[in-house]
């Protein structure tokens, strides 16, 4: 790579939602002096594709396509570099979200950022549910930009958390406390349960109050608000509309609990239907939970 800090990692599909999702991933290249990858995933039933056996067969119809996608990552490529960001680009075969997943792993991408909506075909894989599959199975964060995003309206300046009583949620705190750094944002911890119980309630109060403390200790602005005995993703987006978040930080899955809030389908939910930017990042197993991964 020719960066000296991770890339950010952007599958284009050259719909209209790229130019929301390149104006983003500008935006952390900027904000974490780094480069952007782009990349185009050419949809097989396999991987590993033999770039330099297709160049042999320069009539065939796979060259073409090839031919055609590159010129235009070339294109856009020259437009970034003309804008002073550091880009390179890639083309790869394979499962479209197994090859991306794969190819963030091989350039150890700081970010994947993705279009939420795209054209046939790759719109079809971003929504639903190979859009979680991503971000389930990516080595890194996910964010992934709704079509109708306005980046000048809603930047990273406004960051909702919604933290729940389930084993994995505090690890997203460490990440989403750097970002509100980077960004001088305003965090909003907003405690989750679907249960109204008084073990419940007093559970969410007591992390809500961890984790204020924590960024506190970081110097980062923050507010703490709480929703019991609702449907998380409304909750959640509903809320977010209100404080006009330009991000919300989730978890892509949780213990499978009856008080986890955010597990895969809650994950799912929010990333399809949130109208702002969603980062979602993948659970790892912990030694001591008291360390919320921080």
């Amino acid at each position: 790579m020719s960066t000296s800090n991770s890339p950010i990692l952007v599958p284009l599909d050259f719909s209209s939602s790229s130019e929301h999702t390149l104006d983003h991933a500008i935006m952390l290249a900027n904000m974490y002096r780094t480069g952007i990858v782009l990349m185009h995933v050419i949809e097989t039933h396999f991987s590993g594709f033999n770039l330099a056996d297709l160049a042999l067969h320069s009539d065939s119809r796979e060259n073409a396509i090839y031919q055609s996608i590159e010129t235009r990552l070339k294109k856009r490529v020259d437009e970034l570099t003309q804008r002073g960001v550091q880009v390179e680009y890639r083309i790869d075969y394979g499962g479209v979200h197994k090859t991306i997943a794969t190819t963030a792993a091989e350039i150890n991408a700081a970010f994947i950022v993705v279009g939420a909506h795209g054209q046939a075909g790759f719109e079809e894989f971003l929504i639903g549910t190979n859009s979680f599959r991503l971000c389930a199975t990516a080595p890194c964060p996910v964010i992934t930009v709704p079509k109708n995003d306005n980046l000048s309206i809603n930047p990273y300046t406004t960051i909702v958390m919604p933290v729940d009583t389930s084993f994995y949620t505090r690890q997203k705190v460490r990440l989403t406390a750097e970002m509100a750094e980077r960004f001088s944002a305003h965090v909003h911890v907003f405690g989750v349960s679907v249960e109204e119980d008084a073990e419940s309630t007093h559970h969410v109060h007591i992390i809500t109050k961890q984790v204020a403390d924590y960024l506190r200790s970081r110097g980062i602005q923050h507010t703490i608000n709480e929703s019991f005995g609702n449907n998380i993703t409304e909750a959640t987006i509903v809320y977010a509309k209100a404080v006009n978040a330009g991000l919300i930080c989730i978890m892509t899955e949780q213990e499978p609990s009856i008080r986890s809030l955010i597990m895969g389908e809650f994950a799912q939910q929010m990333i399809n239907r949130a109208p702002i930017p969603v980062l979602s990042l993948r659970p790892h197993e912990m030694s001591d939970t008291a360390e919320f991964s921080m």
